[in-house]
Order: structure tokens, then sequence, then C-alpha cells
């Protein structure tokens, strides 16, 4: 099964609380049952200067949001 999963937290990479813990443990535990799964979340800043050379980015895009700004996403 594919699996798309969007979250404004991944632990390691960006964690305030349980949500960035489920998102950092889950997608291994799905893929490790065989199922291609794929995580999607805001590219903080944080991430590109930490955790860059950890993850293995396979797209950036930009999400339009309210007040015509957009924000840059990242697929891990």
């Amino acid at each position: 099964m594919n699996i798309l999963m969007l979250s404004s937290e991944v632990a390691p990479f960006a964690k305030s609380g349980g949500l960035g813990d489920v998102l950092g443990a889950l997608p291994q535990n799905l893929a490790a049952q065989g199922h291609d799964v794929r995580v999607m979340l805001p590219k903080y800043g944080l991430i590109a200067h930490r955790f860059v050379s950890e993850m293995q980015f396979e797209l950036y895009t930009y999400v339009p949001v309210a007040g015509g700004t957009s924000i840059a996403v990242c697929f891990l």
C-alpha cells in the first residue's frame, strides 16, 4: 500500500509534542511491514541547518496559504 502522511512535526527533525514522536516512529513501522510510506512536513529553517545531511529529500514544493504567501514543504 502507498501511504502519504502529512504532519507539522516529525521527530527528530521538528518536534514539540507527541505528534512528532508518532510521525517519527509510525512510518518506519509501516515500511517494515512492506508499505511504501512517504512523509511530508513544512521545511522549517531548523531542518535545513541541523538535519539536511541525515534526510533524504525527494521533493521540495511550495504550498499556497492564506494571505497570498506560500510555505516550502519537503517529502521525506
